[in-house]
């Protein structure tokens, strides 16, 4: 299993009318909680803990670099793996919001010849209920983590593979070609490179300044985290680093800095969330993929 630092954010809800004193309490608490994942050599990367709105606890743990002994800091970027699956939901629903795609749209509207591709909505690439063969369970996926990968190659890779079922008919399992797909359309609709219509669309709108995405451009950019993998029971070995794929083949990777929460601002509609939500048929599109958009408080234009 590949393991890589995390940068974690963590929402706590502590009692109102608390002390500096309890305060300090709550922050040696989590503090000792961590201790023996760090010491054991379980858990590296960046905690965050926020309470109406104001950090109450943050620390970095670990190293960034072990080879190099570069510590994590606050400023830290992390490979986010499945968590970047969000953002491309996120960039496919503003172009709903914009009027120029349809959640029922089929993709032969935008990549003809995908199998299935009369079949295929928006709405089940979204919510993984397309039958697109998995990319990562290709035997030569491991091989394909070791180039530069585009959406368009991406996609390629399953060219002429037969569907898992019927779109549309079940949920099976994360659906890393979905997302690809996904990438892929909002390259068509943005006539920008994926990397820089999720930028224009979702990270600038929401202050998120440390963060973007891994198109093989960053890297000697600056605080950020290498991946590790067990090897073994008690060795952590470098990782794989994935090239422009996610960091699980699901969608592009995502760096993500340690930054105050976004998850009080809205980039996407309630209406096109709660379409999604009311035709998925299950709760763990949004709430594994949206999170940072639920609950608004303002929305960004």
């Amino acid at each position: 299993m590949f393991m890589r630092p995390l940068a974690i954010v963590i929402g706590v809800a502590f009692c109102a009318g608390g002390s500096l004193a309890q305060s300090n309490s709550k922050a040696a608490a989590i503090d000792a909680y961590l201790q023996p994942y760090v010491h054991s050599g379980n858990f590296a990367g960046d905690v965050l803990v926020e309470k109406n709105g104001k950090v109450v606890f943050e620390k970095a743990y670990g190293f960034a670099d072990k080879e190099h002994r570069i510590r994590n800091i606050a400023a830290t970027r992390f490979h986010i793996a499945s968590m970047s699956m969000q953002f491309t939901a996120a960039a496919i629903l503003r172009l709903v919001d914009a009027g120029s795609i349809s959640l029922d749209e089929h993709v032969g509207d935008f990549v003809p010849g995908i199998e299935g591709a009369d079949k295929i909505t928006i709405r089940d690439l979204l919510t993984e209920r397309s039958g697109l063969p998995d990319i990562n369970a290709l035997p030569d996926y491991d091989d394909v983590l070791q180039h530069h990968q585009t959406p368009a190659s991406l996609i390629a890779k399953i060219d002429g593979r037969p569907l898992l079922f019927e779109p549309g008919s079940k949920f099976l399992h994360e659906e890393h070609s979905a997302y690809n797909l996904l990438a892929l359309i909002v390259e068509k609709k943005t006539g920008l490179p994926f990397a820089a219509a999720v930028d224009r669309s979702i990270f600038r709108p929401m202050g998120l300044t440390a963060s973007g995405v891994d198109d093989d451009s960053m890297t000697q950019a600056t605080y950020m985290a290498k991946g590790y993998e067990l090897g073994g029971n008690i060795r952590i070995e470098t990782g794989h680093r994935n090239p422009l794929v996610g960091q699980d083949g699901e969608c592009l990777g995502v760096y993500n800095g340690s930054q105050r929460s976004t998850m009080g601002r809205r980039v996407v509609s309630r209406s096109s969330t709660e379409r999604i939500v009311a035709r998925s048929g299950t709760r763990h599109f949004f709430e594994g993929r949206l999170w940072l958009v639920q609950e608004p408080q303002q929305t960004v234009r």
